[in-house]
């Protein structure tokens, strides 16, 4: 919950600092851009909500729903599931800033991150038959990747 506050809290920073004179680079529609940092916790948290209310359980109740467990139930490491979240997280806010830079119009920018994160973020969870080739073939290709980056 500490992360989400910080997050939060730096999401709001952004939004004050682009209004700034100083301010060296300035987003069109700064909007999308915390939205595209928030999108991955506001996803999963809203998933995890809706199945817990579900299978009619509290939505506080603790349990191994979120994306980072199935990750690793599909046979990922620790390290390697939360580097590919920031992978993924990455993408997703890249993506936001580049269409910021063609300037597009928001409505066309929110349409864009809003279709985009939902199936980047939900992917493991659209794996469903797949779910033993992904769980043989994906760790092993990360892990030849993942290499080249993780310290030692």
């Amino acid at each position: 919950m500490f992360i989400g506050f910080l997050l939060a809290f730096q999401g709001i920073i952004l939004l004050g600092m682009n209004e700034l004179e100083t301010t060296i680079y300035a987003f069109s529609n700064v909007q999308i851009v915390v939205l595209s940092v928030l999108a991955f916790p506001i996803l999963d948290t809203t998933r995890v909500f809706a199945v817990r209310l579900k299978q009619g359980r509290s939505p506080f109740i603790a349990d191994r729903n979120h994306i980072h467990h199935k990750l690793l139930n599909l046979g990922f490491s620790h390290i390697k599931a939360t580097l590919l979240i920031i992978y993924v997280n990455v993408i997703v806010i890249t993506s936001a800033v580049f269409v910021d830079y063609l300037d597009f119009n928001i409505h066309i920018q929110l349409l864009i991150v809003f279709t985009l994160a939902p199936l980047v973020y939900l992917s493991p969870f659209l794996v469903g038959e797949n779910k033993k080739i992904v769980r043989r073939r994906t760790p092993k290709l990360l892990s030849k990747k993942m290499t080249s980056i993780l310290p030692d």
